[in-house]
């Protein structure tokens, strides 16, 4: 009598009969295991670079950035500007980029040969707190970190706008040859939202009129209870005053301009 074999015998069989099958098929889980362990593992990197590592990144490309190049040297680190624009002055001789970053922004202002004459970096986000490393005053800033005595600069600036127009507060250091001949700024400037309680704590008296001196008491104050947000560098030998004249340069600031980023969606 033949016993009749169960499907489990006949597949055995099957399998003795056919190795190369059973190879093909043993390679194809592998594979497929493998893409799924690495696909998997992508994702978690991904995950890490996207909401832990960011900050290093965008650190790096801040600190790749410096005064006197070129313009499309700006472009290969920051990508694509959102503004590109020509200041209203008589004397056109410089324009305006404006780059955003993850958590800051990037002014840039170039010379008629598209060399970077300033550019200005300004952060945002909280979470975000980059270190300047390549600083003329020889000394690491971090902004939203770092207070106003980080240099021992001259006011070239203090005013809160009540009303609509932008509002800043910024300083001024140059340190001749030890500092490259750089003119180095470093200050508040309002296109942070989540800032404006500190520059609302200036002193009463720094505001529209340049004239106006700010109580030095209140002063002190501010600068070494405040932190700074926005860190820029000349070009040598360029200083606020060859930029920001309001006779021959109005339309010009210190950083990226509030009102007109303001059009761009922040969602």
């Amino acid at each position: 009598m033949v016993l009749k074999k169960n499907w489990a015998e006949k597949f055995r069989d099957w399998l003795n009969h056919n190795p190369f099958v059973v190879l093909l098929a043993v390679c194809v889980i592998l594979i497929s295991s493998f893409f799924t362990i690495f696909d998997g593992g992508k994702r978690i990197v991904d995950f890490y670079v996207r909401n832990f590592k960011w900050q290093i990144i965008e650190e790096k490309k801040i600190n790749s950035l410096s005064a006197s190049i070129s313009i499309e040297n700006f472009i290969n680190i920051l990508g694509t500007p959102l503004f590109k624009r020509e200041p209203s002055y008589v004397k056109k001789e410089y324009e305006e980029y404006t780059f955003k970053g993850r958590g800051y922004w990037v002014q840039a202002i170039t010379d008629r040969m598209g060399s970077v004459v300033l550019y200005a970096v300004t952060a945002c986000d909280d979470n975000f707190r980059p270190i300047i490393y390549n600083s003329p005053l020889s000394k690491n800033i971090v902004l939203r970190v770092s207070n106003f005595e980080v240099g021992d600069g001259n006011s070239i600036g203090y005013y809160f706008r009540g009303v609509t127009a932008n509002s800043y507060a910024f300083e001024e250091s140059y340190l001749a040859n030890p500092g490259n001949y750089q003119t180095v700024f470093y200050g508040l400037n309002d296109i942070c939202i989540n800032d404006a309680d500190e520059l609302s704590a200036l002193p009463f008296g720094c505001g529209y009129d340049e004239e106006v001196e700010c109580p030095q008491g209140e002063m002190k104050e501010f600068r070494v209870n405040h932190y700074i947000n926005t860190f820029a560098v000349s070009a040598p030998f360029i200083s606020a005053e060859n930029l920001f004249s309001a006779a021959e340069y109005a339309g010009l600031q210190i950083g990226v301009d509030r009102v007109l980023v303001r059009v761009y969606p922040t969602n």
